[in-house]
């Protein structure tokens, strides 16, 4: 699915300086700066390693984005609206380890969704810009992007005002060893994907990117199970992307193995999951996808879950509890001698 570019610009932060501002925008018209636009966005979308969020409230970037948005979009306000972002840029850069370098404002459409990116790249032999207009094709790679933040405008616009828990709208990646927290801070970023959600996501990440390949129950039963265990042997510690996609390359069919390999990873970082690469195993979570509860007023059952057969099922007859679709019946079976006496004891006294 190709890339729509609408607005780009470029500005360049500088350490301990002001900032160099583009005073117009880039000419699109110009294929070395349509082909430069389009080249970061790609490299981001292809990422493999993201952090999910959203806007804190009250941040000037969020108002002032929203403000663009409900306007006519003009390249004045476009310029502006990046403008400001690179005096609060520089400002949050002071007193850090932070080196700068061009930061690439990119407004663009993809897959149906009106999309901001802010990049860095640095300024290295390939990367030749004059007056902050790329004057030589430029291949930008994952080892030239910094650091980017990425704004699905349109799911921004829908989660305003909204009660429930909403799907992140910000993704944001950074080069290792390069300070983020003053970029995230500028543009008034925080956490989204909780580790509690993340917990409850993994499960049906899985089972969707194994979907793919095969359509064979036990498989993916066998795989959801050895998730859940990996999760119950790391309660409350933490639990990494990278395990679960080696789980994930566990149960791919041997035809597709090769070529499928480490999918998982950049599935799971898709919009659709947003998965962060190390989460908490979160007790309370855990124990929810791990255990069958339910309650009435007359009978009340708190189980774990690969304990469950069904009677129609041959592999499933050792299983201590099974379920019969055919009478509604839900049977219990290897019972200790001390349950069975209690139930014993119960009966007689009421005879």
């Amino acid at each position: 699915m190709s890339v729509i570019v609408s607005h780009f610009i470029i500005h360049e932060l500088i350490k301990n300086q002001d900032p160099s501002m583009a005073p117009n925008l880039l000419d699109l018209e110009d294929p070395i700066v349509l082909g430069l636009a389009q080249d970061i966005a790609d490299v981001y979308i292809k990422k493999t390693s993201v952090m999910w969020g959203k806007f804190r409230q009250g941040g000037a970037f969020p108002t002032e984005l929203i403000s663009y948005t409900e306007s006519d979009s003009s390249d004045d306000q476009f310029t502006l609206l990046t403008s400001n972002s690179m005096t609060r840029l520089a400002s949050n850069m002071s007193g850090t380890s932070g080196t700068g370098g061009y930061i690439c404002f990119i407004e663009y459409n993809y897959r149906g969704c009106n999309r901001l990116l802010i990049a860095m790249i640095k300024n290295t032999k390939g990367v030749k810009l004059t007056d902050l207009i790329p004057q030589l094709n430029v291949h930008v790679d994952i080892s030239k992007l910094y650091q980017a933040l990425e704004v699905n405008v349109n799911n921004y616009q829908s989660s305003i005002g909204a009660t429930s828990v909403i799907q992140s709208y910000l993704g944001f990646i950074s080069k290792k060893g390069e300070p983020s927290d003053y970029f995230q801070s500028a543009f008034s970023c925080t956490d989204n994907v909780t580790p509690t959600v993340a917990v409850k996501k993994s499960p049906k990440a899985l089972e969707a990117y194994l979907k793919q390949y095969t359509d064979s129950a036990s498989t993916l039963k066998s795989a959801d199970t050895m998730l859940v265990n990996y999760f119950k042997d790391n309660l409350g510690s933490v639990v990494t992307l990278q395990r679960i996609n080696e789980i994930a390359n566990a149960f791919l069919p041997e035809d597709v193995a090769d070529e499928a390999r480490d999918g998982f990873l950049e599935f799971a970082k898709t919009e659709d999951w947003q998965l962060p690469d190390h989460f908490n195993a979160v007790k309370g979570a855990v124990e929810s996808m791990s255990r069958i509860s339910f309650s009435s007023a007359n009978v009340s059952v708190n189980f774990d879950r690969q304990s469950l057969g069904v009677t129609t099922c041959e592999a499933d007859e050792h299983k201590p509890i099974l379920f019969d679709p055919n009478g509604d019946k839900l049977i219990l079976k290897d019972l200790s001698r001390e349950f069975i006496q209690a139930i014993e004891q119960e009966l007689n006294s009421n005879s």
